[in-house]
């Protein structure tokens, strides 16, 4: 508000809430506390918002020059290059529950409603031109708490993303406020020391000698060699195919190839079973990342992907009740078991393929993530 603003603090499982009006030293004491105890800072959309917000009041910004960068912010401009925000450090760690989340559009109003929780709004106008009344604050603070209440629900929601960030930083010995604070595909570049490079101005695909050409149908052969000739902002529409792949039993199975991967089914196929038949369902084990391996296409922003293919075979093992002592002894003062060692390489695995078609990723290699999804099919 133009002459107040309020922060809400909360420990996690804990009843307590820390209120400030206004108190800019308040504020300062309450983060030196919570630092002191190493407690972690989360919210929702904490990146875009409330930590510039925040270092703003620690760094005695009134609540007329917070209102002002509420504004900015609320306006769609970059926190960052606000003068109250330019060159100042997020002083705390924290970690943002809105990274990873799919569909970057979605409110914690939505996610409250999504976890059966109250949707509560103020009836308190943000541009009121005046101090607010005792009245009105009491209503804003319930408004508040209740949002803190719903985020502290999310964090619960999502505990195990989180604890799987802390234990990689614990693995890789690296600061856990580093990978707190980035998404799971940054963080993937950041444990694999990826260093960004300049791309190449046309996307090429060059088929592996390692793989057998005369088992691939002609008709999707050629669509995928389309793609050296074809300009990058055709390559989607250009270099997509259905194809007939396979007529039997069941009837024809038509599969659509493209620069998205293969996806094909059946339609309306019902089949009754007979004695003597069997159901076989295959699945490639971690397809993308074999991919990776097998066909040397991991993002050549990392020197050495031998360290990647470390982790994958030892989450594969892992998973499979395999010894793994030799990973779990490099590991100095991390307590943890083989099931967690699996759940936890699991997200820097999966994160890779996602990294690299980043543009804003150190990770980011567009030409080798094309030819892992060409190459998968």
């Amino acid at each position: 508000f133009l002459k107040d603003w309020l922060i809400k603090f909360k420990l996690h499982k804990q009843d307590k809430f820390y209120t400030v009006w206004n108190d800019n030293d308040y504020a300062k004491r309450i983060v030196k506390s919570l630092k002191e105890h190493n407690c972690i800072f989360y919210g929702y959309n904490i990146k875009h918002y409330d930590n510039y917000v925040l270092n703003a009041i620690l760094n005695g910004a009134s609540p007329d020059n917070v209102k002002e960068l509420n504004d900015w912010i609320i306006a769609g401009n970059n926190a960052w290059e606000h003068p109250l925000c330019a060159y100042k450090r997020i002083p705390y760690v924290y970690t943002d529950l809105r990274d990873d989340v799919v569909d970057k559009g979605l409110s914690l109003k939505a996610i409250e409603g999504n976890l059966n929780l109250p949707i509560i709004e103020s009836s308190i106008p943000f541009n009121i031109n005046r101090a607010l009344t005792d009245e009105e604050r009491e209503e804003v603070e319930f408004y508040c708490e209740h949002d803190v209440y719903s985020t502290e629900k999310l964090l619960d929601e999502r505990i195990g993303y989180v604890n799987n960030k802390i234990s990689l930083a614990n693995m890789f010995n690296r600061p856990i406020g580093e990978c707190l604070k980035k998404t799971s595909a940054g963080m993937c570049g950041y444990l694999l020391d990826a260093k960004s490079f300049k791309q190449d101005k046309k996307l090429t695909f060059e088929m592996p000698l390692n793989i057998k050409a005369e088992y691939i149908p002609d008709d999707v052969l050629k669509n995928f060699e389309k793609i050296n000739t074809t300009p990058d902002d055709k390559l989607q529409k250009e270099c997509s195919l259905e194809a007939l792949i396979m007529n039997g039993n069941f009837g024809d199975c038509i599969v659509k190839f493209g620069l998205g991967g293969g996806h094909g089914a059946i339609p309306c196929c019902h089949f009754e079973t007979k004695d003597g038949y069997k159901l076989l369902w295959y699945d490639v084990e971690s397809l993308y990342p074999m991919t990776m391996i097998l066909f040397h296409v991991f993002s050549r922003a990392v020197a050495n992907d031998e360290g990647y293919k470390d982790i994958v075979f030892t989450r594969l093992k892992a998973k499979h009740g395999e010894d793994i002592s030799d990973f779990l002894n490099q590991l100095s003062n991390v307590e943890i078991t083989a099931k967690a060692v699996a759940g936890d390489l699991k997200l820097i695995i999966n994160a890779t393929y996602g990294g690299m078609g980043q543009k804003t990723n150190v990770m980011c290699d567009l030409e080798n993530r094309l030819n892992v999804c060409v190459i998968g099919q």
